[in-house]
């Protein structure tokens, strides 16, 4: 295999929150694309930037659609530093004018979530670092041992791209909310980050200078108990209120509040246990959309009004008896009995091109990852789905991009509308 070959594989790929970029890492640099002209009559996937990495990319993570982006690197000598690079800067003389902040870690890292204000990264070990925007460490946790074992199929770290305003005895405040793994088996962390605090003296009868900081703790963490098998992959909305987690089995799908720390509302995937590779969710004032794909290429979409999550009941919330919850058939029961099942399904094909293009000799199977769009049309949205195929190395020669539409009133509520194949072979 040459070198040139080699420059053209696939090491990761990241969506913002958003889905409107997609970055691809490859082993000697990183490509982002847009999205935006996907929802178009036309359809094209447009490439934004494309720059080489000294180490490569194991790992790349986005904001919005900032300037800032960050790496981890792909050479073994690199997969320990996590890197900030701001991407309006002109590096072509000295690639470290572009670089804000870099941290080496003792430890291999698997896991990247980006804000300009706070960075989550994990590491082989289980351990959870909280970095401010200087790569200055905020906090650590510790996840489960059965978690820092477990191979994870998708992301199980999730913060959110806006900051929520909050006023509350004349104290303004904006927060920041992420969800990561727990302590213990099943369990999360509902995090949430107080970045800018400042005192309104003209609602308050005396000013104290120093009262946001007493009444408003920097950060505050929430543990939640959401599954009874490690979980195996976490999304989150934009404005990290609402979150959706889904365990290792794969056949429960979970939506939390992350704001209050509860489960709201569950969802059945299907009885027979498959790893779920990615999970969407969309947010309104009067419906939610969550989607997950499990390891089969199935992409199964749920629906449920806002209203009714209100009334829904989950784990830890429907079985307060302690009878029942003691007894595993008796609470397995319940959870079933109260689950929202798919609106649709649908079954990603695997086409001649695909055979051709992505698949290597002795490949594993396809991987998925996945995010939804709001579209204009009511009671509709846009699937956006990235199929590949990982050597045994985690390389991967091409990458699929299907975008699907989604109509929940129609009698076929899903059909896939365009199907890209990335990087280009001039690339």
């Amino acid at each position: 295999m040459t070198v040139e070959q080699l420059e053209q594989r696939v090491t990761c790929l990241s969506w913002n929150n958003e889905g409107t970029n997609l970055a691809v890492g490859l082993t000697h640099g990183f490509i982002i694309y847009s999205t935006e002209l996907l929802l178009s009559e036309e359809g094209w996937l447009s490439e934004v930037i494309r720059r080489p990495f000294l180490g490569g990319v194991s790992i790349v993570a986005l904001h919005g659609q900032g300037n800032l982006v960050v790496l981890v690197g792909w050479d073994s000598g690199h997969r320990d530093t996590v890197t900030i690079l701001d991407l309006s800067a002109d590096d072509t003389v000295n690639e470290d004018l572009s670089v804000l902040a870099r941290v080496k870690l003792s430890f291999v890292v698997n896991a990247v979530c980006f804000h300009p204000r706070m960075l989550l990264v994990s590491v082989q070990t289980g351990v959870i670092y909280l970095f401010d925007h200087a790569l200055q460490m905020i906090e650590s946790f510790q996840a489960s041992t059965s978690a820092s074992n477990l191979r994870q199929k998708g992301d199980t770290l999730a913060l959110g791209t806006m900051l929520v305003e909050k006023l509350a005895c004349g104290i303004c405040y904006s927060q920041l909310y992420g969800v990561i793994l727990g302590p213990t088996t099943g369990t999360v962390r509902c995090i949430c980050y107080a970045s800018e605090r400042h005192v309104q003296s003209s609602l308050l009868q005396e000013p104290f200078s120093d009262l946001g900081k007493k009444l408003t703790p920097q950060l505050t963490v929430n543990v939640v108990e959401v599954h009874r098998n490690e979980v195996g992959c976490i999304t989150i909305t934009p404005d990290g209120l609402r979150a959706l987690t889904v365990s290792e089995r794969g056949t429960s799908v979970k939506l939390l509040d992350v704001e209050n720390h509860i489960v709201i509302c569950q969802f059945s995937r299907g009885t027979t246990p498959n790893a779920v590779h990615a999970l969407g969710l969309l947010v309104s004032s009067t419906e939610n959309i969550a989607a997950c794909i499990s390891g089969a290429g199935t992409l199964h979409l749920f629906h449920i009004r806002t209203a009714d999550t209100l009334d829904a009941r989950a784990v830890g919330v429907a079985n307060t008896d302690p009878w029942i919850s003691g007894h595993s058939f008796m609470q397995a029961w319940t959870d079933y009995r109260n689950s929202v099942c798919p609106k649709t399904r649908l079954v990603i094909p695997e086409d001649e091109l695909y055979e051709t293009l992505c698949r290597d000799e002795d490949c594993g199977n396809s991987t998925y990852s996945m995010v939804l769009r709001h579209a204009a049309k009511k009671d509709s949205c846009v699937a956006l789905v990235v199929q590949r195929c990982m050597s045994p190395q985690g390389i991967t020669r091409k990458a699929r991009l299907l975008s699907v539409q989604v109509e929940l009133s129609a009698k076929d509520s899903m059909k896939i509308l365009r199907s890209f194949y990335f990087p280009r072979d001039e690339l």
